[in-house]
């Protein structure tokens, strides 16, 4: 009886193996398409329950007959183009990827069926289109594994299966970008990059829809923070490390890299993830965070000036999320930096403006010590209640200096900063109100000018004055009056003295030769003339 049961057994197999190798339309495998298609048969809505937000559908393929041997299927480029399907071993059907889209519905494309006509040679054409339908919005970061991915394909076990070849995986970016995958392929992972795996569908497979066997999130060793392009040195600071950058000017815009090291094949692994930036503040005691400085960036930044900045990224790992941070000091080039001197013009009577050192000028750094004119001032020895030190006092966050007598104050506010110094030489310098004009409405304007400034311009306008006097207005302002007409006089009497002696030698030289040729002639004239005599030629 046995041997019977298995010649029947092999004998229904045989037969089932013949019945699919002659099989020649495929339209059963499609449950959800009518047998005869119309132009109301498309699109066709599948539903699906998936918590993944990519699962594969089941298209046509070139090889696909739908109810009649000469019915033909033609691919969507597109899709074809993309190299996305998975093709079954005959090439009968071609498995597409399909993303939920949150925005609208859910539509694909396969190609486009042509039927052969009944009653001529030729074809009806029918868009075959799926409307996928997710019965709940799916959550794949829920359910996806963080697995350690780079270049190489994590192998998942169990849930797909012991053979790798049984498996295909399509891997989506942040783009929403989809590719498919062997397990042996290699690829270039982000970080949180999803990678979907899906047992490959057989050629008799029934189902229109199947979802993912397992879903891995790329994950991979943290990364290090760094400002693109720069070099830091560390250096520490009540037990926190500061990395400092020095530059001879404030670039303004910088790029906030986060590295992988020498791993150039995933160098862009965490491009373009946020990293959180906060402004500290440097004090004697710490540093502090500035409230409500937060901001968030992908890749560039600014700053104005010099700055203390903390990065901070939240790293997926296998094991969770974990925070890693880096604290910067972007800072001069020197570590006793001098900035260039300031000059302000203050009114004496203007208590709001005096000769001071703002506590809170700079975030790099903390206010130490006051120096004019060779005496230093430390901030310690200033106490809040307004007492004076060497005509200083504390003011809230100010030190000013009391009662300067000189119109011209010179201060050097001296500031500690995480690997030195800077000074901010500021020059004081007494000042009055100038009236300038009056503007459209008719009020006063007045501006603030310091007392060289108007003793420069004094003389500035005196002298455009001088150059504008006459010269007897010239002479009465250097020697006076009668020494200005005394002068006067005397040139007058030079130049006639001057223009008599000319006179008198022009007549000497022309006027008397012409009067002694005058009479010459007249006495010639005067002769008698004698008839027959000549005149003697020696």
């Amino acid at each position: 009886m046995f041997p019977h049961f298995q010649l029947s057994t092999i004998a229904w197999l045989l037969l089932h193996f013949l019945d699919c190798s002659y099989q020649t339309t495929y339209g059963e495998f499609f449950p959800s398409v009518p047998g005869e298609v119309t132009g109301q048969s498309f699109p066709v809505t599948l539903k699906t329950n998936a918590s993944s937000d990519l699962v594969i559908v089941k298209c046509p393929a070139p090889q696909y007959k739908h109810t009649k041997t000469n019915d033909r299927f033609v691919q969507n480029e597109k899709l074809r183009d993309m190299d996305i399907f998975y093709y079954t071993d005959d090439k009968v059907f071609a498995w597409a990827p399909m993303l939920y889209n949150s925005s609208g519905p859910n539509f694909i494309h396969c190609g486009d069926l042509d039927v052969r006509k009944i009653d001529s040679s030729g074809f009806d054409d029918y868009e075959w289109t799926y409307n996928l339908n997710w019965e709940k919005q799916p959550d794949p970061m829920q359910i996806a594994k963080p697995k350690t991915i780079s270049t190489k394909i994590y192998k998942v076990a169990n849930k797909c299966g012991d053979s790798e070849k049984s498996v295909v995986v399509y891997h989506k970016n942040k783009e929403n970008s989809i590719q498919k995958f062997e397990l042996e392929d290699k690829v270039s992972a982000h970080v949180n990059d999803l990678f979907y795996y899906f047992l490959k569908p057989a050629n008799d497979d029934g189902m229109e829809v199947k979802t993912p066997c397992a879903i891995i999130r790329a994950v991979n060793e943290p990364p290090e923070i760094l400002i693109k392009g720069l070099t830091s040195t560390p250096i520490i600071f009540k037990g926190l490390d500061i990395h400092v950058i020095k530059q001879k000017k404030p670039l303004g815009s910088y790029s906030i890299e986060l590295s992988m090291g020498n791993e150039a094949s995933i160098s862009d692994y965490y491009k373009g993830e946020e990293v959180k930036m906060k402004r500290m503040m440097y004090t004697r005691t710490g540093i502090e965070e500035i409230p409500s400085s937060n901001e968030v960036v992908t890749s560039s930044f600014s700053i104005q000036g010099y700055q203390l900045l903390k990065f901070s990224y939240d790293c997926p790992t296998t094991d969770g999320t974990e925070m890693i941070s880096r604290i910067f000091y972007l800072g001069p080039e020197s570590e006793n930096y001098v900035f260039p001197n300031e000059n302000t013009v203050y009114l004496s009577n203007e208590t709001a403006i005096q000769p001071n050192c703002s506590i809170q000028r700079i975030t790099f750094g903390y206010l130490d010590s006051v120096t004019v004119s060779g005496i230093t001032t430390n901030l310690n020895d200033l106490m809040d209640d307004g007492a004076t030190k060497n005509s200083f006092k504390r003011v809230k966050d100010f030190v000013f200096m009391v009662d300067a007598k000189e119109d011209k104050v010179t201060l050097e506010c001296f500031y500690i900063t995480p690997n030195g110094n800077v000074t901010f030489v500021k020059t004081f310098l007494k000042g009055k109100k100038v009236f300038i004009g009056r503007n459209d409405k008719g009020e006063e304007i007045y501006d603030v000018k310091s007392n060289d400034d108007i003793s420069k311009e004094y003389e500035k306008n005196k002298e455009l004055e001088t150059q504008n006097k006459s010269l007897l207005s010239k002479l009465k302002s250097k020697i006076g009056p009668i020494g200005a007409y005394a002068v006067i006089i005397i040139i007058a009497l030079v130049a006639l003295t001057i223009i008599l002696v000319v006179g008198i030698l022009l007549y000497k030289k022309f006027v008397k030769e012409w009067i002694a040729k005058k009479g010459f002639f007249k006495k010639n004239e005067d002769e008698p003339k004698v008839a027959g005599k000549k005149k003697s030629v020696n």
